[in-house]
């Protein structure tokens, strides 16, 4: 019996590794600034592939509509991936995500805008094996308690936010895990994050107890 030589034999093709995420927790302010800085955030454990998503929501407390300019963390710059505005004075919702292989568990994020906002309600997102910066499917939709939805790819994941001009209490519906509220100068975003198995739909359904220019944004990866 004959055996084939090492170089002879066919590589098993490698499967890609589905990407993970996971809700860390929220970082707020009300202060009137174009510039947010939050230091000693956790930004998770130690890898080479490790990166951080940001869902920033924001209402601008003027006549003008805001942007962001940019975002790092713990000194690295994130990249621009999604955002869904309302205009004027209404809010707005962005997301920022980036492959941060530094040597910290903690660091600083740091959001800039193109002018002064008064407050910002931010969701920290940490993950792994994510082959992508640019989103597999995005949505956004000016309305309460109205389904938003978007294509994810197997091994993929999604990230989805709701959010208020005023104190107030939403419930969430959908195929994703509820991350809760947060509260920063009485006005509300609800966040929700998941992951998939196989192509999917991803979709969620924010609905205020009393809403005030209600927005909601969805965003998936790969």
């Amino acid at each position: 019996m004959t055996f084939p030589l090492p170089h002879m034999v066919a590589a098993r093709p490698r499967g890609k590794k589905p990407a993970q995420v996971a809700f860390s927790h929220y970082v707020t302010s009300s202060s009137d600034v174009s510039s947010y800085t939050f230091n000693a955030q956790n930004i998770g454990p130690v890898k080479a592939n490790r990166f951080v998503a940001l869902l920033v929501s924001q209402f601008p407390g003027t006549a003008a509509a805001r942007q962001m300019t940019g975002a790092t963390v713990d000194g690295v710059a994130l990249t621009f991936a999604h955002r869904f505005a309302q205009s004027g004075n209404q809010g707005n919702h962005e997301i920022w995500i980036g492959e941060v292989p530094t040597a910290n568990v903690t660091g600083t994020i740091v959001i800039n805008w193109n002018a002064t906002v008064n407050n910002v309600r931010v969701g920290v997102f940490i993950g792994s094996d994510l082959e992508s910066l640019v989103p597999t499917g995005t949505g956004g939709v000016s309305a309460n308690g109205t389904l938003i939805s978007c294509p994810v790819l197997a091994g993929g994941f999604a990230l989805a936010s709701g959010q208020s001009n005023n104190s107030t209490s939403f419930t969430y519906a959908g195929n994703l895990t509820d991350d809760g509220d947060i509260i920063a100068d009485s006005k509300t975003a609800s966040m929700a994050h998941g992951m998939f198995a196989a192509n999917d739909n991803a979709s969620a359904t924010f609905t205020a107890a009393s809403a005030s220019s209600p927005s909601s944004i969805i965003a998936s990866f790969r």
